[in-house]
């Protein structure tokens, strides 16, 4: 009777462990498609700052005046505005090779190879939903 009851503590001890991994690996879980997000996210605001680059420096072609310019004040606007995209474009450029820094930081520390697979993750649900469908029977 003794030996019986130490088996069942044992194994409400070893259903408890297995209950607390289960959690932690949906913590795990959780944070990692937060990051997913994150990251999407991220990588989404860098493509449309790349194609708006790309396609000429994004919002410096906006409305001009409407009144014809003398040679002298297109050349010198010429040039300041082209001073100007350049500084843009590198401002631009710098916070892109921040950003992506960041992301090789982030994905550098999430280290995919420290967590489970998915099929090992199944097989501890599995195990947990049907040792809980157990106790539950056994209480009935």
């Amino acid at each position: 009777m003794a030996g019986e009851v130490r088996v069942v503590d044992a194994l409400r001890a070893e259903i408890k462990n297995l209950d607390s991994k289960v959690e932690l690996l949906e913590e795990k879980i959780k944070t990692i498609e937060n990051q997913n997000v994150t990251l999407a996210n991220t990588i989404f605001k860098l493509n449309e700052r790349l194609k708006s680059i790309e396609s000429g420096g994004g919002s410096s072609g906006q409305a001009q005046a409407t009144r014809p310019r003398t040679s002298a004040e297109t050349s010198s606007a010429g040039s300041s505005a082209g001073n100007e995209n350049l500084e843009k474009i590198a401002s631009d450029l710098d916070e892109l090779k921040k950003e992506v820094m960041q992301m090789k930081y982030t994905i550098g520390m999430i280290n995919p190879l420290d967590f489970v697979t998915t099929r090992q993750v199944n097989e501890l649900v599995k195990e947990a939903v049907n040792e809980k469908i157990e106790q539950m029977r056994k209480k009935k």
